[in-house]
Formats: structure tokens, C-alpha cells, sequence
């Protein structure tokens, strides 16, 4: 359990799907910096916070974008996609009051977290009702309140677009996040955005794509990613094509054509998985490595962009080496 375990737990059941995918996208950037709780509950109340993060000293010392800024302590986070109202802010001055007073009788003591409030909607209302201020210091559209709330809040969208807040931007919405991924489309395939952002961009797509019923706002988020899905459809396709044909002028034989082309496809699938879901399965691996269907290989693919990882092994696990 994580640092505070006597104290918060994290239960199972998510209360919205714009929350699960903050979530899922904190912890992939979060979790090797330090502890990070998603769904903080806090006793007695079961008062919940979104995530819950205390950095190593390590993290601590580093300064890379924005939100290592923000999560230099402890801290906790809230996240709206809507603006949230005054109301709305006033229950998460509560819960970090209630939070620090809980943590401060713990027993050896406990990091008392200040919260940050990721507004992807632009709560004008909400700050004035606060006393949030520009805080000193920081980028345009990082607010704080009196100190003694111990909460700051982010607004995305008036967040200037540097590289330093792109992960941020990429948990915004509408305009913030489309212009965002644009930008994350332009950078190389190592950038250390691209490795946290593109799975849980992925996983969130698959996971409203089952939904039954989708709101306007997951209609306009699977229409705002669906040129990254589409850019590393193309990728699979296009790069096996492209080394084909390099390693047949190198080789001057129809042989190295072909067996360039398999060789970066089955490369590109592997890719795809690693940045969805982190380390290839043995099994994985060896059914790729052993298919020598370029149309399977094609076919695998859009499963490798769009399905779980259970529904992957599976679809593999079909065909026969």
C-alpha cells in the first residue's frame, strides 16, 4: 500500500470516465517519481480525492516541465472538465483541510499535501469566489488561493503553449486538447510525452469506444485522437513498406524486399504495445516473431491500436505459426 495506507485506501469503482482517464494519465507520468494513490479517500468522511502523490528526492531536485513544479511536495489533485463552480471548489478546500488535519495525527506523521485543481474549463466564477491569485513565479494560468486553503488551481486552457505544460494541455479539452495533440504528433517517437501520454490517450479511446451511450464531449475526444490512431495505423503499414524497399536496393532480390517489409512490421507491432501497455508478453512476442502472413500482420494492426491486451493475446493466440 502506498505511504499513507492506514489512512486512505483507493476503491474500485470510478465516478466519471473523464476522471478514470485523469487518473490513468497521472499515475503513467507520476508513478516512477514518487507514490501516487489514485481515488484518495480520507478518513472519517470517505471524502475522495482524484490522486494522491508524494515525489522522491529525486523528483523533488528535477525541474522538467510544469508539472514537476507542482509536484516538487506531497499534493493531491481534482480534476474538472468543466468549469467548476464556486460551490464545486469550496467542497475541495474542504477535503485538503480535512485531509492535512487526518494526516497530521498519523502516527509516524504523514506528508501534508497542498491541492491543485486541473480546471480544463475556464472557472472565472470559481477564482473570484476563491481569492485565487496568479501565483508568482509560475505560467500564465497557474492561480493561487490565500495560503492558508492550501489549493492552487490550473486552468489548461490559459495555459501558455510551450513544451513545458504540454502534459498538462493533453488533459484539457476542445480547443487545449486538440491543439495539444498536435503538438505531441510532432515529436519524436523517444520524447518522454510520448511515452507516458499516447497509452493512456489510447486506453481512454478504446475504453469510451465500448461504451453504449457517449456523451457530446467523448464524441469530440474520439474525434480529436482518432488522427493519432489513424497516424500509427499508418506507421504499421507504411514503415514495413518503406524498409522493404530499402533492404530490396540493398540486397537487389525480391527476398530482401519482402523480408525487410515483414521484419518492420512485425517491429512496428511490437512498438504499439510497448507504448499502450508497457513490456511485450512472452507469448506476444513469439506469436509476431513467428507469423509470416503480411496480411496478418496488417490485420493485427488495428487490434494492436484499438483492443485491450487481453483481447490481443487472444486475437494472436488464433493464429497458427
Amino acid at each position: 500500500m502506498p505511504q499513507v495506507a492506514a489512512y486512505v485506501q483507493a476503491p474500485a469503482r470510478m465516478r466519471h470516465r473523464h476522471d478514470s482517464f485523469t487518473k490513468k494519465f497521472l499515475r503513467r507520468v507520476l508513478d516512477s517519481e514518487g507514490t501516487f494513490t489514485a481515488e484518495m479517500e480520507v478518513s472519517p468522511d470517505a471524502q475522495r480525492f482524484d490522486g494522491y502523490f508524494v515525489p522522491h528526492r529525486a523528483h523533488a531536485a528535477r525541474r522538467r516541465d510544469l508539472l514537476d513544479r507542482l509536484t516538487t511536495r506531497a499534493c493531491a489533485f481534482e480534476a474538472f472538465r468543466a468549469a467548476p463552480s464556486p460551490a464545486e471548489i469550496e467542497s475541495c478546500v474542504r477535503k485538503i483541510l480535512n485531509a492535512r488535519h487526518v494526516l497530521a495525527l498519523a502516527r509516524p506523521p504523514k506528508p501534508l499535501p497542498s491541492l491543485w485543481i486541473l480546471c480544463a474549463g475556464d472557472p472565472r466564477e470559481g477564482l473570484a469566489h476563491a481569492g485565487a491569485m496568479a501565483k508568482r513565479g509560475f505560467a500564465r494560468g497557474v492561480y493561487q488561493t490565500p495560503a492558508v486553503l492550501h489549493t492552487g488551481l490550473v486552468v489548461l486552457s490559459r495555459l501558455p503553449e510551450t513544451p513545458n505544460t504540454l502534459i498538462l494541455r493533453l488533459m484539457g479539452a476542445g480547443r487545449t486538447l486538440k491543439r495539444a495533440l498536435v503538438e505531441l504528433e510532432r515529436l519524436p517517437e523517444d520524447a518522454h510525452e510520448r511515452h507516458v501520454a499516447l497509452p493512456a490517450l489510447l486506453e481512454y479511446r478504446v475504453a469510451l469506444l465500448e461504451q453504449p451511450t457517449r456523451t457530446p464531449e467523448d464524441e469530440e475526444f474520439l474525434m480529436d485522437t482518432q488522427d493519432i490512431v489513424q497516424r500509427l495505423k499508418n506507421e504499421g503499414r507504411d514503415e514495413g513498406r518503406d524498409e522493404g524497399r530499402r533492404e530490396g536496393r540493398r540486397e537487389g532480390r525480391r527476398e530482401g524486399r519482402h523480408e525487410g517489409r515483414h521484419e518492420a512490421m512485425q517491429n512496428n507491432l511490437l512498438t504499439i504495445y510497448r507504448t499502450r501497455f508497457g513490456s511485450v508478453p512472452r507469448k506476444v512476442r513469439a506469436a509476431v516473431d513467428r507469423t509470416r502472413d503480411d496480411d496478418a500482420l496488417a490485420r493485427w494492426v488495428e487490434i494492436f491500436v484499438a483492443r485491450s491486451a487481453a483481447e490481443i493475446i487472444a486475437a494472436v493466440a488464433e493464429k497458427k505459426a
